[in-house]
């Protein structure tokens, strides 16, 4: 009877083994297969365990000007006779001062001149990434301990165009961006993120809220980051990367506005938690990233 029910724990570990995240109980797949022959009391199950869970890192990305050496709202400009925007929309976004109300408004007037949504689409497609930036993105994708996603204040039309153009989206586990789509006559719309009431923020779009609430999100789904890996390069970066803890790290951009509030925060000698490691590649992120893993 022993050599028999071995056998058996022998194929239910095997099989266990080859199954990624399995959470499933040992105890009860051994059950099925010898309660029959009413043999379980005599057989130990307590010490079988699943295999044991890797930390889990968040890579936070911001988009332009940190994963794409461009910024996507003045690239798809260049579609426009002589790359000018017409005076009375600048007119308007000084007066409500609302940047993602001033694409829209683009883009209405992209779609009055019958530019198609291919011509968006191609556009995106020939964005130019930041040196080291698809390294880090191909590296992350591979590792079941880290899940990607990116915070932007673009929309979510031109990141996953861009995205999508170098082969890169399935990496990407969730685009937080201003939502856009193109309606059915072709012109591109675009909403703001969400309503807040964070100061230090534009009015469509805090970042800091974005990803407490995501976190919260996971978390109540069962998966809690042991480190957050925030890297960005503008100045509403900072909010979001003013709340992370000691555990986690900042990379701000050299010589864009990030990098200099951070310092400007510390010689104040105002709190920062969070690691900061100031960048010029992706390669320098993606070196932190392996030691982390």
């Amino acid at each position: 009877m022993y050599p028999r029910i071995l056998k058996i724990y022998s194929t239910v570990r095997k099989t266990l083994s080859t199954t990624k995240y399995s959470r499933i109980s040992t105890r009860h797949q051994l059950c099925e297969k010898i309660r029959p022959n009413s043999c379980i009391s005599k057989f130990h199950t307590k010490n079988i365990m699943a295999p044991k869970t890797k930390k889990k890192i968040l890579l936070v990305c911001d988009f332009d000007h940190t994963i794409v050496d461009d910024n996507c709202d003045t690239l798809i400009r260049t579609l426009l006779p002589n790359e000018t925007v017409p005076e009375r929309i600048h007119r308007h976004y000084r007066m409500h001062r609302s940047w993602t109300d001033f694409m829209g408004e683009i883009f209405q007037y992209m779609h009055s001149l019958k530019i198609p949504p291919k011509q968006f689409v191609e556009c995106m497609h020939g964005i130019k990434f930041t040196d080291g930036m698809k390294e880090l993105m191909d590296f992350q994708s591979k590792d079941d301990c880290i899940d990607m996603i990116i915070l932007s204040d673009a929309n979510t039309v031109f990141i996953d165009s861009s995205l999508e153009g170098a082969r890169l989206r399935n990496g990407v586990k969730d685009i937080l961006s201003n939502p856009a789509k193109f309606n059915d006559e072709g012109c591109l719309e675009i909403q703001h993120y969400h309503t807040h009431s964070c100061e230090s923020c534009p009015a469509n779009m805090c970042k800091r809220r974005i990803l407490r609430e995501y976190r919260e999100k996971q978390r109540q789904e069962g998966l809690e980051y042991e480190t957050i890996c925030y890297v960005g390069d503008g100045r509403n970066d900072f909010c979001p990367s003013k709340s992370l803890s000691e555990s986690d790290f900042v990379f701000p951009r050299v010589g864009y506005k990030l990098v200099d509030k951070i310092k400007e925060c510390q010689k104040k000698g105002k709190k920062f938690s969070a690691k900061v490691v100031p960048w010029i590649s992706g390669h320098e992120v993606l070196e932190t990233i392996k030691t982390l893993v």
